[in-house]
């Protein structure tokens, strides 16, 4: 997953802001961000997919993005929480 991203990385921008792959476009350029070091670029790619998902949180991930390989999954959440990702959506009732 990483190196994929990382050979592909553009600004995620423009279509991707209106798609249904808007947070997981966001949420895994912060994670491969956060991967290599890059934490001030990682934490403005998760804010903004934080806007587009206030309750984003590694509860959310789990229960609502698609990752086929498990492996890319776990990857993802373990550098969004070096990133300060809480574990559980609000409960807001």
């Amino acid at each position: 997953m990483l190196d994929f991203f990382l050979q592909t990385n553009k600004p995620v921008d423009g279509e991707a802001r209106h798609s249904g792959a808007k947070i997981t476009a966001f949420i895994t350029q912060a994670a491969c961000l956060a991967l290599v070091g890059r934490d001030e670029e990682a934490r403005a790619a998760l804010a903004t997919a934080r806007q587009f998902e206030p309750e984003l949180s590694v509860d959310y991930i789990r229960r609502h993005l698609p990752f086929k390989n498990p492996g890319d999954l776990d990857e993802v959440i373990e550098a969004l929480r070096g990133l300060g990702l809480r574990e559980e959506m609000c409960d807001v009732s």
